[in-house]
């Protein structure tokens, strides 16, 4: 989901228009059109004008970092609205990440893929170099 689409449902859930958010935000109505559309791309203070007067995370509309807690943790939500992504207790306290089979579409086999090579390289049957170089450059003809 593009920055302007969040900008877009978060704006919808709140049941305001664009010229409502625009008046909250001293923004002009054209400026919050032009965002949710994707015309132009709103700065970080632009950004956190907007999830203020949503009253949300400025994460939640930005494009998520890994590289930060909070970009990973809103990478982690846009999975779980994207492929079903949510996490779940076993019976032995282990918490797991699980996705919904039904939503995940072509992700699953990426998936089954990585993980095969990870289980190859943690029983000795790759090296952690060749396990590197398939993830750079996967996806591959291998």
């Amino acid at each position: 989901m593009t920055v302007g689409e969040k900008i877009r449902k978060f704006r919808l859930e709140k049941n305001l228009t664009q010229k409502e958010l625009a008046i909250m935000c001293r923004y002009s109505e054209s400026a919050i059109r032009n965002y949710e559309l994707g015309n132009r791309t709103p700065n970080i203070n632009q950004l956190k004008s907007i999830a203020d007067a949503l009253q949300i995370n400025v994460y939640a509309l930005s494009d998520p970092s890994i590289d930060t807690y909070n970009g990973t943790i809103h990478t982690l939500f846009d999975m779980e609205d994207a492929y079903g992504l949510h996490p779940i207790t076993a019976e032995d306290g282990q918490t797991y990440l699980t996705l919904d089979q039904s939503k995940c579409g072509p992700i699953l086999e990426s998936i089954y893929a990585w993980m095969k090579m990870f289980d190859k390289m943690k029983e000795e049957q790759i090296t952690e170099e060749e396990y590197k170089n398939w993830k750079a450059k996967y996806p591959s003809n291998d």
